[in-house]
C-alpha cells in the first residue's frame, strides 16, 4: 500500500543524511521533514479511515470522522500537492465526489500505473457512466495482474452491460 513508500523514503533519506557533508543539507532536511510530516498525516488519515470502516453500527464515517478525514486529506495536499498518496487520499476522502476527480488525474500524471490510481479511475469512470474509460483502466489492472482475467472480464461486462 502507499504508506510503505513513505517509510522507505524516510529511511533512505535518514541513511543518506550523514553523507551530505553540507551539500544541499538544508534541502535534504526539508525533504526529510516534508516526508515525515506526510507520513505522519497519512498514518493518522489511515487510522481514522480504518476506524470508520470497522464500526459495528455503520460502514460510513460518522460526521466527526468525516471532518477528521477531510482535514487530514487537506493537510496532505498542503504538505505535498505532488504526492500520489496525497492526491489519492484527497479523492478518497470525498467519497467518490466527481468534483474531486482532478485529484485522481493528478495522481495518474505522477504514477499512471499505481494500483490505487487505476482503481479510483475505474470507480470515477463508472460514476460518470464512461464505460470506455472504465474498460481501459480495468484492462490496465488486469495487465498488471492487479485483477485476475476473470474479474477483469466480469467488470468489463458489467460496465458495458453485456
Amino acid at each position: 500500500m502507499p504508506h510503505r513508500n513513505f517509510f522507505y523514503c524516510t529511511l533512505a533519506l535518514s541513511l543518506l543524511k550523514p553523507f551530505c557533508n553540507g551539500l544541499g543539507t538544508r534541502k535534504s532536511e526539508n525533504i526529510l521533514k516534508k516526508t515525515s510530516q506526510l507520513n505522519s498525516t497519512y498514518t493518522n488519515y489511515s487510522s481514522v479511515q480504518k476506524k470508520a470502516k470497522t464500526q459495528s453500527t455503520q460502514r460510513s464515517p460518522t460526521e466527526e470522522q468525516q471532518l477528521q478525514i477531510n482535514e487530514l486529506a487537506e493537510d496532505m495536499i498542503s504538505i505535498d500537492p505532488n504526492s500520489v498518496v496525497s492526491n489519492i487520499s484527497f479523492y478518497e476522502a470525498g467519497n467518490y465526489d466527481v468534483k474531486r476527480s482532478h485529484f485522481i488525474e493528478n495522481a495518474a500524471k505522477i504514477s499512471p500505473n499505481h494500483p490505487d490510481v487505476l482503481k479510483y479511475k475505474v470507480a470515477n469512470a463508472i460514476i460518470l457512466q464512461d464505460s470506455s474509460e472504465a474498460k481501459v483502466n480495468l484492462n490496465a489492472m488486469a495487465t498488471q495482474q492487479i485483477l485476475t482475467p476473470e474479474i477483469q472480464l466480469y467488470g468489463c461486462n458489467i460496465v458495458t452491460g453485456k
